[in-house]
């Protein structure tokens, strides 16, 4: 099985040049995401090898394609150009809740590229509003509540099942693109 984590972007203004040149958001995006990457090493060790995309490491990669080109797209817009490319049968949403309808948004436009993958959400904001978020977002397949450490690997092996086996995963990446 192949998936995909996305972790949330913690940068809420993304047109705001203050923001990318304040010293405090730079070092949060040099920073792995500890919560993906705690998933990613727990996937790993059942035989799953996602690939991470970083949201906040795409904002910086967002901000110098902005700079060389002329045709600017916002920044939903460049990571959605990063995730169609993708080839997944499982897409997994990490949230917080600044950035909520963001991550909603791509998860919604990536199940419309994507119709065959199975997209889920999980992080502490998804947990809190994990049955309205269902209701209202038919793109949303599954929400993980609570620490996805032992659900999620139980729910991929389901849906490895289901699907009929499992694939050669690439190797972990921590990128954008």
């Amino acid at each position: 099985m192949r998936i995909c984590l996305v972790s949330p972007p913690t940068i809420t203004e993304f047109s705001e040049s203050q923001v990318a040149d304040s010293e405090s958001i730079r070092l949060v995006a040099e920073h792995a995401p500890m919560g993906v990457l705690s998933l990613a090493a727990v996937l790993e060790q059942v035989g799953i090898v996602p690939r991470i995309v970083d949201l906040n490491q795409c904002y910086y990669d967002y901000l110098g394609a902005a700079q060389n080109s002329e045709h600017q797209t916002d920044f939903c817009g460049f990571v959605l150009k990063v995730l169609e490319s993708q080839q997944y049968d499982v897409f997994g949403f990490s949230t917080i809740c600044s950035t909520y309808p963001l991550t909603i948004r791509l998860a919604t436009e990536v199940k419309r590229t994507h119709p065959e993958a199975t997209i889920i959400l999980g992080g502490p904001q998804a947990s809190v509003v994990d049955v309205p978020t269902l209701k209202a977002f038919p793109a949303i397949d599954m929400i993980v509540r609570g620490e996805a450490e032992e659900t999620l690997p139980r729910l991929l092996e389901t849906l490895s099942d289901r699907k009929g086996g499992s694939e050669d995963c690439p190797p972990a990446q921590r990128s954008c693109d």
